[in-house]
């Protein structure tokens, strides 16, 4: 009997010391842990409330792992689509937070396996992940959510093993907001405008000679700017129909027959008159055209202006058909004499320039 107690009080005190080394010293036995994410980010590209919208979602892992899914869980009281197909993704760097790279793998829930969608959470494919970088992914169809009321939320992210067991996980917060509360329309008006700016109003031809033709030593421009979308013209006409000297009592005539002036090229001992008009444009949509009888470009070449007698008014010079930017016209007088033009210091004529545009 006594060696039977022994034997049984031996037997106890061994089970005895292995429960309380188990107590004493809990290191012993295996356990797993998680880590937090150090970078938690999902950015909703919309924020007012019951709006359908894409997203981004970035984290950056503190514990190692192989990654196989990124699971995110969406605010409760937010739509989360559980349709498979309405959850596509890319990793367009889409204005992500500065050094923020692809996330490694990313793929959409295939719905079956550890890819599936649960209630707010949506597990998506994932590469392995380290934890130097930053990784981020968007999900790009506005089918798959769409925010709650306005108010303040919190969601998660998590990095999974396929077991799957959590790597690390992390809080992010959103607050949605009032209807169109995310927008700001901007207004604005612009008015019909248009402009027509000589660059002098004085053109001096000096001595007029016999043995040239004389043209303006600096030609006088005008400047355009319209936003007339339908065109614009510009239109001119004169005082005297020619140079006339009151001294003299003589005019050289410009070449305006029957009100209509006719494109030609002075000729050098020929008495004439004549206006010949080039064009440049910096912008805009509308074509120049130089009306025929005012089309210059060389010594002499131009038409006659006419002085409005007999309701003829004033004559087309050039038209467009759009928009202008600057659009400078180049206003070249010419004249020549004969043999017989009177002498006198006093020869002159006042041509006058309008413009419109049509809107």
């Amino acid at each position: 009997m006594k060696i039977r107690l022994t034997k049984f009080r031996i037997i106890s005190a061994v089970f005895v010391a292995a429960v309380s080394a188990q107590t004493a010293l809990p290191f012993l036995i295996p356990s797993a842990s998680a880590g937090t994410l150090t970078n938690t980010m999902v950015r909703f590209d919309r924020l007012a409330q019951a709006q359908a919208t894409t997203g981004t979602v970035c984290a950056k892992e503190t514990s190692t792992g192989t990654d196989a899914v990124a699971s995110v869980t969406f605010p409760t009281g937010f739509t989360v689509s559980s349709t498979i197909g309405n959850w596509t993704v890319n990793t367009t760097n889409y204005a992500w937070p500065t050094g923020a790279i692809a996330w490694n793998g990313i793929g959409a829930p295939t719905g079956a396996g550890n890819f599936t969608i649960s209630g707010q959470t949506v597990n998506f494919q994932s590469g392995d992940l380290n934890t130097t970088n930053i990784y981020c992914f968007n999900w790009t169809n506005t089918a798959a959510l769409t925010t709650g009321t306005a108010g303040a939320y919190t969601g998660t992210v998590t990095t999974e093993t396929s077991a799957p067991a959590t790597i690390d996980t992390g809080t992010y917060g959103v607050s949605t907001v009032g209807a169109n509360l995310d927008q700001i329309t901007v207004t604005a008006t612009v008015n019909q405008t248009f402009s027509m700016v000589l660059s002098a109003n004085s053109d001096s031809l000096g001595t007029l000679t016999f043995g040239a033709v004389s043209s303006s030593p600096t030609p006088r421009t005008a400047t355009v700017n319209t936003n007339a979308a339908n065109g614009w013209y510009a239109w001119a006409k004169d005082s005297n129909q020619g140079l006339t000297s009151a001294t003299a009592s003589h005019t050289i005539a410009s070449n305006c027959s029957g009100g209509v002036g006719t494109n030609s090229t002075l000729s050098a001992g020929t008495e004439g008159y004549n206006l010949g008009v080039t064009t440049s444009q910096t912008s805009g949509t509308g074509t120049i055209t130089v009306a025929t009888p005012f089309v210059g470009g060389s010594t002499g070449k131009g038409g006659g202006l006419c002085n409005g007698a007999g309701g003829v008014g004033y004559q087309t010079l050039v038209s467009s058909s759009g928009t202008a930017g600057n659009a400078v016209l180049t206003l070249t007088n010419n004249a020549a004499i004969s043999g017989g033009t009177n002498a006198a210091s006093d020869y002159t004529d006042t041509e006058t320039f309008v413009g419109a545009g049509i809107f």
